[in-house]
């Protein structure tokens, strides 16, 4: 009646917790040779990918990759995150990874502070 799960290899792969890189990413463009524009992170959770700039704001995200390729990315990847492309630099420790989502200070190899933004001559 019920069909045996363990023999389905679809239905057993591991679904790994978030794991964290440091990628370029640019705008979508179909030039052979690209220009990135940015350095930024990629954080991969499940199916669900999310590209991050510096400041950790989000840019894109997508659901559109299945889990088996996202289990095989590696440096050198070249991912389509919504209108972006992200080349994959490193690999971040998930330490690293989760001491950036917790905290409001970005530690990734050094301090990042916040950039200080003017509006009608104040700072905030």
């Amino acid at each position: 009646m019920f069909a045996d799960v363990s023999q389905n290899s679809d239905l057993n792969t591991s679904i790994p917790e978030s794991r964290c890189f440091e990628v370029v990413y640019s705008k979508a463009s179909n030039t052979k040779h690209k220009t990135w524009k940015d350095d930024g992170f990629l954080i991969i959770s499940g199916r669900h990918v999310k590209l991050l700039n510096e400041e950790r704001k989000t840019i894109a995200s997508t659901l559109s990759y299945s889990i088996n390729y996202l289990n095989s990315v590696s440096e050198g990847s070249l991912l389509k995150v919504a209108g972006y492309y992200a080349e994959i630099l490193k690999i971040l420790s998930t330490t690293i990874c989760k001491r950036n989502a917790d905290s409001s200070v970005n530690y990734i190899g050094k301090l990042h502070f916040p950039k200080r933004r003017f509006f009608f001559g104040r700072s905030y």
